[in-house]
């Protein structure tokens, strides 16, 4: 499957039985233990502005990708249009996130080529 997918969903849909032991590709580092500064961050800002809610892939993945716009509207500097945000974002070569770093280029759109593999445990929780 695919890191879009919410594991808890598959649990509660095709039960306990027929989703343990499938295999998630995730598209961005664990984000449940806080072992990067940029899954700190994540974690104390999600807590701030939106208690209640869970830490989970697709929120993390949304996360980063504020962050490089955030970045490549400041490089834009004032004024920014959709070529200069471009510019910047070419610009970029490897940028830290803080312990995940994203690159891009004229050539390279992609900004990651991460990708790790979580599994649905006996539990119904994910496990790395």
């Amino acid at each position: 499957n695919i890191s879009v997918v919410d594991p808890g969903e598959l649990v509660r849909l095709a039960g306990l039985k027929n989703a343990h032991g499938l295999g998630i590709s995730q598209v961005v580092p664990y984000p449940f233990m806080p072992t990067l500064p940029v899954i700190r961050e994540y974690q104390t800002l999600l807590a701030r502005h939106a208690p209640g809610q869970q830490v989970n892939y697709t929120s993390f993945e949304q996360f980063l990708g504020a962050k490089v716009l955030v970045e490549a509207l400041r490089r834009a500097g004032p004024g920014p249009t959709r070529a200069k945000v471009i510019k910047a974002l070419e610009s970029m070569g490897k940028y830290d996130l803080g312990g995940v770093s994203v690159g891009y280029s004229p050539a390279n759109r992609v900004g990651s080529r991460f990708v790790e593999v979580t599994v649905i445990g006996s539990g119904g929780k994910l496990m790395r």
